[in-house]
């Protein structure tokens, strides 16, 4: 069981972008958490890259909704890994969807698998949607670095990531 988190890099947007990026990330762990605070400034899904791969290798199962009774299942074949989505300008101000994004293994010379918990409001601000994914990315390579991009408009400032390095020690 992993037990020693350490803070790689911190990032709060000043102002408000369609990415960011952690870059030349230390081989060093066992194991990746990437901590997300986001707003956009539009309805916008958030997605992930590694390694700078945009074309293709990313398959994700999503489970998501705002009850028990109105979960469903989704099947993504995209250009990036999904997360869920953001908060954003109509929906209940100052709020900020969250996403958890762990990346086991990351040095390995094996695909990856990540799993991603996100959550985000109603409009009203009544409920919560909530999304819980599972992905592979179809690359042998250690992952040195990550992207996390938004579909529309831009993530204003105020949005947080925290990447966190774990070693099982």
């Amino acid at each position: 069981m992993a037990n020693t988190y350490q803070l790689i890099e911190a990032k709060t947007l000043s102002t408000g972008t369609n990415s960011i990026s952690f870059t030349s990330i230390p081989q060093t762990y066992t194991d990746l958490n990437l901590l997300i605070s986001v707003r956009a400034s539009t309805s916008a899904e958030l997605y992930l890259s590694i390694n700078n791969n945009v074309g293709s290798g990313y398959r994700t199962l999503s489970m998501n909704g705002s009850a028990p009774s109105s979960f469903g299942f989704a099947l993504y074949q995209t250009a990036k890994a999904y997360l869920g989505e953001a908060e954003y300008s109509t929906m209940t101000a100052d709020t900020f969807a969250s996403a958890s994004v762990y990346l086991p293994k990351y040095t390995g010379s094996t695909k990856k698998t990540l799993q991603t918990e996100s959550g985000q409001t109603s409009q009203t601000g009544a409920s919560l949607y909530w999304y819980i994914n599972g992905s592979i990315y179809n690359s042998t390579s250690a992952i040195d670095n990550l992207q996390v991009y938004i579909s529309a408009g831009n993530m204003i400032a105020g949005s947080t990531f925290y990447l966190y390095g774990i070693k099982n020690s």
